[in-house]
């Protein structure tokens, strides 16, 4: 005869004491859930930063905005709720910037330009979770619309430039020693998990990819000025 625990109904029936559950609070899941993304983006920090000296294909993943757009993608599409993606968001990028800036000083003795750490930090902390927020509820929705938010997000990862860089060195090889085709392969494939693994239908997929290749082509010069014009990539 094998023994069974008794459920608290039966304990409660039986006059003892009903045996404690260990059930995690909603709220103290949730903190454990950015803890986890804070200490993971603490250690993709450290290991971007360390990248610069491993070769010429780390050192350009490293710097191409598609690493930090899918590790936003996937962050909204793993968490169970709007709430959890913004904090979870926030969370690992605070950790990034801390990992990144952190080696900077106490690795390679150097300090960041103030200017530019506030700028990441406040964009950590607004941007990125209002985006994986947006983009979590993107994920969960069946309506045309959504495909917006994602084929923007999609375009933006080609705003390195590093898949245009492949074409032009096919019609002027002079500019090949320029091209990042490691980079630009990343970059295309991290456009195609965002169109193909973020919605929830084909259709969705489908204007995804025309909305993010309209950004790649009308909006990078936008987001360019924004970004590379004022220093913050690159």
């Amino acid at each position: 005869m094998t023994d069974s625990i008794p459920s608290p109904t039966a304990e409660a029936s039986a006059g003892t004491t009903p045996t404690p559950r260990a059930v995690l609070p909603r709220p103290a899941a949730a903190w454990g859930w950015t803890g986890v993304l804070l200490a993971a983006g603490a250690l993709v920090g450290v290991l971007a930063k360390l990248a610069d000296s491993w070769g010429r294909d780390a050192a350009s993943l490293n710097s191409t905005p598609a690493v930090w757009i899918l590790a936003l993608c996937l962050i909204a599409r793993l968490t169970t709720s709007p709430v959890r993606a913004a904090a979870g968001a926030a969370g690992f990028f605070l950790g990034m910037l801390a990992g990144y800036y952190g080696t900077t000083l106490i690795v390679l003795h150097y300090l960041v330009t103030p200017r530019l750490l506030v700028a990441w930090t406040i964009a950590a902390i607004t941007v990125c979770p209002g985006a994986a927020a947006l983009l979590h509820l993107a994920s969960r929705s069946g309506r045309l619309l959504v495909a917006l938010p994602i084929g923007v997000a999609a375009g933006l990862v080609f705003i390195d430039h590093a898949v245009q860089g492949v074409l032009i060195s096919w019609q002027q090889p002079d500019f090949v020693p320029f091209v990042h085709p490691v980079q630009a392969g990343f970059d295309l494939a991290t456009a195609l998990v965002i169109v193909l693994g973020l919605p929830r239908g084909a259709a969705i997929r489908v204007l995804g990819s025309v909305v993010g290749a309209l950004t790649a082509l009308l909006l990078l010069p936008v987001v360019e000025g924004l970004t590379y014009g004022s220093g913050l990539l690159g």
